[in-house]
């Protein structure tokens, strides 16, 4: 049992680290895991230990990804190029409608 609880600790510590490191970034499962070198079978209480974590309000869970509570992202907080609000950018008008705008020449 001991041994059980040594694990879980060292588990929830290696997480804990990761997530600090991560400054204020979302991580999902995976990258935790690959990050903290965690082996394959101990996905299912890796996710538990997330789970309490939150539950404790520690950690924050956005859907599938997770961060420490009150970290924020390094930077100014401008949009990156090419990040999602490019993606909501208006596009050039191209093809028949932007013929039409222009009038005849």
């Amino acid at each position: 049992m001991r041994d059980d609880d040594d694990k879980q600790g060292r588990r929830r510590e290696a997480l804990l680290e990761e997530l600090r490191r991560a400054e204020g970034r979302l991580l999902s499962l995976r990258e935790l895991m690959t990050r903290t070198k965690l082996h394959p079978g101990e996905r299912t209480e890796a996710k538990r230990t997330l789970r309490e974590l939150a539950g404790e309000g520690v950690v924050v869970r956005d859907g599938k990804r997770f961060g420490l509570a009150g970290a924020r992202p390094r930077g100014d907080g401008s949009p990156r190029p090419g990040g999602p609000s490019a993606l909501l950018a208006p596009r050039p008008r191209a093809g028949w409608d932007a013929l039409e705008e222009a009038g005849p020449e």
